[in-house]
């Protein structure tokens, strides 16, 4: 499975705060249809093409480290 293809496939969804977002749910949700069912497993994988510049990780503003989603750098 590869995540970017994953979140290519995947449909933003508009939010009030954050603007359109592929919301975390969504990718945890795809990536267990494919198997992968481990969301630490896929946070790493975002962080990871976060420092690829491939995607930019959009986090809670009142918690800084739960994640709402990704938005994808084209």
């Amino acid at each position: 499975m590869k995540l970017i293809d994953v979140l290519r496939s995947l449909a933003p969804k508009p939010t009030v705060e954050y603007g359109f977002v592929i919301l975390f749910s969504d990718i945890i949700n795809a990536c267990k249809v494919l198997g992968q069912d481990n969301h630490n497993i896929v946070e790493a994988q975002l962080k990871n093409l976060e420092n690829q510049n491939l995607l930019t990780i959009v986090y809670q503003k009142e918690f800084e480290d739960l994640i709402i989603g990704a938005k994808l750098n084209d």
